[in-house]
Formats: structure tokens, sequence, C-alpha cells
């Protein structure tokens, strides 16, 4: 790679390539410690996976249900919840509204992720939502938290994976309870707890 090359893939690396992983994770055990129920599949799915060990490359894609929550996670809590596009050229929305070169279309994946024509009782948790099957039956883009198109964040696959072998890590050897009765998100770059997210972090014996 040139020097030019190298400087933008560490630019990359160093400003998106961990806060928004950090913000799922931490939006994840928000979610979990107020669900045990969810929590508790959770860890069966780790232990029976993993046994106990530390997670391979090719036991990850078997965190199924892992991946589920994760999903439904960033589905109510998307790291990244906004982004601009603008038009390049004259077009019609679906709704009929027209967009005229050089207009910006603001995407809002927090909004479209809380829709209820796409997801019923949208407030509510439920990683029931993203089997293969539920998955299949959702329009294309009610989905989108790393983007879509040509413009797909090219770190997706890389960064569920990171967060699932940080879960299957992470939940078995501790317990995270809420030390705040209430959290509330603040959308700035990247959609983060307001007053950040205290918690009780104990070791499970």
């Amino acid at each position: 790679m040139t020097e030019d090359q190298v400087r933008d893939e560490l630019l990359s690396l160093t400003s998106t390539g961990y806060e928004t992983i950090g913000d799922a994770l931490a939006w994840t055990l928000y979610l979990l410690a107020r669900h045990p129920d969810v929590e508790a599949k959770v860890l069966d799915e780790v232990s029976a996976v993993l046994g106990g060990g530390e997670p391979a490359a090719e036991d990850l894609g078997k965190l199924t249900y892992t991946r589920q929550v994760l999903n439904e996670s960033m589905r109510l809590y998307p790291p990244t919840w906004i982004f601009v596009r603008m038009a390049l050229g004259p077009d019609t929305l679906p709704s009929g509204a027209p967009v005229a070169a050089g207009h910006k279309l603001y995407l809002s994946q927090y909004v479209v992720h809380r829709h209820p024509r796409y997801f019923p009782e949208p407030e509510r948790f439920d990683p029931g939502r993203f089997t293969a099957e539920a998955m299949s039956a959702h329009p294309r883009f009610s989905y989108f938290p790393f983007g879509g198109g040509q413009r797909l964040c090219i770190g997706e696959q890389f960064a569920v994976l990171e967060m699932q072998a940080v879960l299957s890590q992470l939940l078995p050897a501790f317990r995270f309870e809420l030390a705040a009765e209430t959290v509330e998100p603040r959308p700035a770059i990247t959609l983060r707890p307001k007053r950040g997210l205290a918690m009780v972090v104990q070791k499970r014996g």
C-alpha cells in the first residue's frame, strides 16, 4: 500500500473500527441485564457450542441465537443511527415524493428499525425476530445497521464475529446488573448511553 492508503486504513480503524462495536456491546449488555431469560439462553448456547473453552472461528458461526440477540440489540439501538446520502440525479421516492439532484436524503436506522409496519411491537426486545425464517420476510432495507448497497460497511462480518467472541467469553465469566433505573440514548456521531451505562459486575461462581 502507499503511505496515503496506510493512513486511510489507520484512520478507518481508529475512528470506526472500535467505537461502534463498543456501543453495540454496551447496549447488548444493557438489554441482557433487563431480560435474564434471554441471557440464560445465550449462556446455554455458549456452553453447548464452546464447552467452556475459547471460541475458534468455526465455532462462532454456530452461535446462532447469540447472533439473533446482537441483531435485535442493533435494531433497537443501532450504533450508526443515521446517515446522509446526496442524490446524484433527479429521482422519485417510493412514496411519490420527488428528489432533485443535489438534495440530501437522511436515512435513520433508529426510526426505520422501530416502525411497526416492519417490526410489530417495536419497543419489545425479541431476538426471535431474527430467525432465518423471520428475516426472509423482512423488506430488504427495513433493517440496515451496517448500511446497504454499494456503501455496505465492509467490516460487517468481522464486527459480528468480534462481538460474538467477546460475549461468548464475557457472559460466562461475569454477571452484569444495571445500577441505574433509566438509561437514555444520546444520538451523537454514534448512539451512546446519555450518561454512560452504570452496571454492577460480579464474577460468576
